[in-house]
């Protein structure tokens, strides 16, 4: 997969994972686990029991991908202008790795045994 590909679909996941962080609510019964449910254009509620780890993986992959956006763009602007890197110069002087693709925030209908924070 190309760097520029890469970078459309990891960026596809993290915008899909921001927006159902963004319009779901939280149900506080426990303060030992993370329910977040949402209802969808549908009109059926659909829920995500994500620990804390994957809530963090996903604010990680969106810094990530914000970097990997950036140096990448970075770098395609430099080869179409034709500059090339001098000793000393503060940009990029190669392409970036690419990174691991984000995992996606699952919501379900089903009913699931709510996992704890421990």
């Amino acid at each position: 997969m190309s760097l520029v590909r890469t970078f459309v679909e990891g960026h596809k996941i993290c915008y899909e994972n921001r927006n159902k962080l963004m319009h779901s609510n939280i149900v506080s019964g426990t303060q030992r686990s993370i329910l977040l449910f949402k209802t969808e254009r549908s009109g059926k509620t659909v829920a995500a029991n994500p620990t804390l780890a994957e809530l963090r993986q996903v604010a990680d992959d969106m810094k990530t991908y914000f970097d990997f956006g950036l140096h990448l763009s970075n770098m395609i602007n430099f080869e179409l202008l034709g500059l090339k890197p001098q000793e000393g110069d503060r940009w990029h002087h190669a392409w970036p790795d690419k990174p691991a693709l984000p995992n996606r925030l699952e919501y379900t209908s089903d009913l699931r045994p709510t996992r704890t924070l421990d």
